[in-house]
């Protein structure tokens, strides 16, 4: 992606909403966004926790005019780092109520019991695969690093009760508990749709509900649902204003990596 930039986008109601680059690794920008409507001042999501990601979300906070003591609820997308990883540090500075999807609670509130579950399931693919013991222990330090940024934060919701303002849809395959959320024609979703690749996809048998077949099929509900948007903000990526061709394109980019997949096999 481009620099990510600080921006303000309007739904046909007229509410505002506030993107907040965050750099939540060297060189590798993500998106938090920020709405307030009411007596009512909402997050969605919250970078990964490095200290430059939560320095960005602080900026980003001002910039719009508030504080994280002025926060009243913060919504996470999916339970990936660099999207709830900010919980950690934003959580010692606000009352705001947290909420993901139920699926995603063991990753958000019980982050290291859930480390050491996913970490034993990825050590027993790797070597299922073929692995030798020094590649595989090298593939799970690189899964681990990242996730020592973050310690469990309690979760006070989850989406299958209720979301403050918003409509939403649950779309399992790049994460069990991923959601997009709707606020008049406005539509956040997350990592669903990102420019020019496909999201990382585990194996069911490492994290249930993620996965190729639960990816396509959130694509083709998530079509549906959000025909009608003017606007889909992501994660990561600039405004999507076209999204049945962003579509297209991360079906041809699927099939393009299957055929690569499909050609080393092949060939061994």
């Amino acid at each position: 992606m481009s620099q990510a930039a600080f921006m303000v986008f309007e739904s046909a109601h007229g509410t505002k909403f506030h993107r907040l680059p965050l750099q939540a690794f060297p060189n590798f920008w993500a998106y938090a966004y920020l709405i307030q409507l009411d007596n009512q001042r909402i997050l969605i999501d919250t970078g990964s926790g490095t200290d430059t990601s939560h320095e960005d979300l602080l900026r980003g906070l001002q910039q719009a005019g508030l504080q994280p003591s002025d926060l009243t609820h913060i919504l996470i997308t999916h339970a990936h780092i660099d999207h709830y990883g900010g919980l950690t540090k934003l959580k010692q500075l606000t009352n705001a109520k947290i909420g993901c999807h139920e699926l995603d609670v063991q990753t958000v509130a019980h982050h290291e019991a859930r480390l050491a579950l996913i970490s034993h399931r990825l050590a027993s693919f790797l070597a299922d695969a073929g692995l030798d013991k020094e590649e595989a222990d090298s593939l799970l330090s690189i899964y681990r690093f990242t996730k020592a940024l973050y310690q469990s934060v309690p979760v006070d919701f989850v989406y299958n009760e209720s979301i403050p303002l918003f409509d939403f849809i649950h779309l399992p395959g790049h994460c069990p508990g991923h959601v997009a959320l709707r606020l008049d024609d406005v539509v956040f979703c997350g990592d669903m749709v990102v420019e020019g690749v496909t999201p990382h996809l585990s194996p069911e048998s490492i994290n249930p509900y993620s996965g190729l077949d639960h990816y396509l099929d959130s694509l083709e509900k998530f079509e549906v649902w959000a025909r009608d948007a003017r606007l889909i903000l992501n994660g990561h990526d600039d405004v999507i204003t076209d999204l049945p061709s962003a579509i297209d394109a991360t079906h041809k980019n699927i099939l393009r990596r299957i055929s690569k997949a499909v050609d080393v096999l092949r060939e061994s």
